[in-house]
């Protein structure tokens, strides 16, 4: 396979995880002939320094989930990101670390993948409008959704580090968040981000930063709410401990 003019040299190899029940280690598991390719370092420059490769979860044939499930393995995976991520593949329990020690699927939220015409590997889900702290992001009512041609729609990834909107949209919501949170000594802006607050006094709560909750509103009728720690990210100089708005 060629891409970018460089060669990528598939092969296939065995390996081998660790199965647990949520929270203490059972075994190891073994998978044998899992597809993989070699490719030169120029491709993984812009992932973090510390990263040997990427690991596709996409809905195709040859990505690791789908290799996974056709022996030992339903086709799920459970995914949390982070500094310190982690994923489960398979079905079963998601457990917090103490002292929560809670099994998360029993307070999680769930909603359908859509279909979409052009794009069979991708992840995408229904989403109607955004709001910052229950009040509604002025947008078209059809700004989300996903036609039959594929346009528009809203898609899950893990490549991009921030959340990409279209610009129509980023501007809305920023407006609505500078709003909700005008009581808060702005800061400069430091590139590439455009709104920044100092947060010195601001002060945690126990899920993170006090600022201002964003729900996507999904066509199920529930939401998925975006709280401080993925709202924010904390940027600190010598003088001030200031937080921006993720773009």
């Amino acid at each position: 396979m060629m891409m970018n003019n460089l060669m990528m040299i598939p092969f296939h190899t065995n390996i081998s995880i660790d199965s647990i029940d949520g929270y203490n280690l059972l075994k190891r598991v073994n998978y044998y002939t899992i597809y993989m390719s070699c490719a030169p370092k120029s491709l993984l420059m812009y992932l973090p320094g510390d990263s040997s490769g990427i690991a596709s979860l996409s809905k195709r044939s040859l990505s690791l989930v789908s290799q996974f499930s056709e022996s030992k393995l339903p086709k799920k995976f459970g995914l949390c990101l982070g500094s310190r991520g982690v994923i489960v593949f398979g079905s079963g329990q998601y457990n917090l670390l103490p002292p929560l020690k809670r099994n998360m699927t029993e307070f999680l939220s769930y909603t359908s993948f859509l279909d979409h015409p052009k794009d069979a590997s991708g992840y995408y889900i229904g989403v109607k409008g955004i709001s910052v702290n229950s009040q509604s992001v002025n947008l078209h009512t059809n700004t989300f959704s996903l036609d039959e041609f594929g346009n528009e729609g809203v898609k899950l990834s893990t490549i991009t580090p921030y959340t990409t909107l279209k610009t129509h949209i980023y501007w809305a919501l920023l407006k609505k968040f500078a709003m909700s949170t005008n009581t808060i000594p702005r800061v400069p802006k430091i590139a590439p981000f455009d709104y920044c607050i100092n947060t010195t006094e601001l002060g945690t709560t126990q899920t993170g930063l006090n600022v201002p909750k964003i729900d996507l509103e999904r066509s199920n009728g529930a939401n998925w709410t975006i709280f401080g720690p993925n709202s924010m990210t904390r940027i600190i100089d010598d003088i001030d401990r200031n937080s921006c708005l993720y773009n």
